[in-house]
């Protein structure tokens, strides 16, 4: 998406701020720019301060300035939402190499998250403006965002699809598919997933009681669609997964 643009700009000195320059309706589109402008900067994680954080501790709060972005170097975070009445709504885990947090260039420039640390973690801070500087340096990586959006309105338009017209198990057959394409070396003729979410992880992200998801994965076993153990690996039969739920073959 375009930024509207609210005035005509001199060219940005290093160090300025980039919502000087241009500003968002929403702070949505804050956080879709940030994930595509992080996905084309393979040099940014090196750059910031490093922070270790123990589990549970959390990094940010909702309503904190969004001046940083963050990298995880190891460890897992959990970013969540809450709701009025202060239900967790947990969006997304993050895993090792993958940046949360995000850039703000709306009129909010607060976060509308938190992030808690799921394990002991290590993470790399890094400003806004050096990050806007280093975007600016990189003509490939402003002519990749196009791509980039485009992938995740694709995506976006796929899950919201997922959630209309396929039920529980379907939505926990297809996360678990994700999970295992994304290493697919394999073993006992299925698919690996070297770290499979916890059954409440798993819940936040389908939409469903913790409950519902541990007895659907027990019918999954029982089925041997899946195999796992606690805190083990888990090895998934794509075909035979997707024949159960009817869904189409890849």
């Amino acid at each position: 998406m375009v930024p509207a643009r609210t005035r005509a700009a001199p060219p940005r000195a290093p160090g300025v701020a980039a919502h000087d320059a241009f500003r968002f309706h929403g702070h949505h589109e804050c956080r879709v720019l940030t994930e595509a402008v992080v996905e084309h900067l393979p040099g940014a994680p090196r750059s910031g301060a490093i922070r270790r954080v123990r589990r549970g501790e959390l990094i940010y709060a909702m309503g904190d300035p969004t001046g940083e972005v963050f990298f995880l170097r190891r460890g897992r975070v959990a970013i969540s939402a809450l709701a009025p009445d202060g239900r967790e709504r947990r969006l997304l885990v993050v895993e090792p190499g993958e940046m949360f947090g995000e850039l703000c260039f709306c009129d909010i420039r607060a976060r509308q998250d938190q992030a808690v640390a799921v394990a002991d973690s290590e993470i790399v801070a890094m400003r806004m403006d050096h990050l806007m500087d280093a975007l600016l340096a990189s003509r490939g990586g402003v002519e990749a965002l196009l791509g980039t959006l485009c992938a995740r309105v694709a995506n976006a338009q796929a899950q919201i699809h997922a959630l209309a017209f396929h039920t529980v198990p379907q939505r926990i057959g297809l996360l678990l598919l994700g999970l295992a394409r994304a290493d697919s070396s394999g073993r006992e003729g299925g698919a690996l997933i070297p770290a499979p979410p916890a059954h409440e992880e798993i819940a936040q992200s389908v939409s469903a009681s913790r409950e519902l998801v541990s007895s659907t994965l027990s019918g999954f076993r029982r089925l041997g669609l899946v195999r796992y153990r606690r805190r083990s690996a888990m090895v998934v039969h794509p075909e035979a997964l997707r024949r159960h739920l009817g869904l189409p073959p890849t």
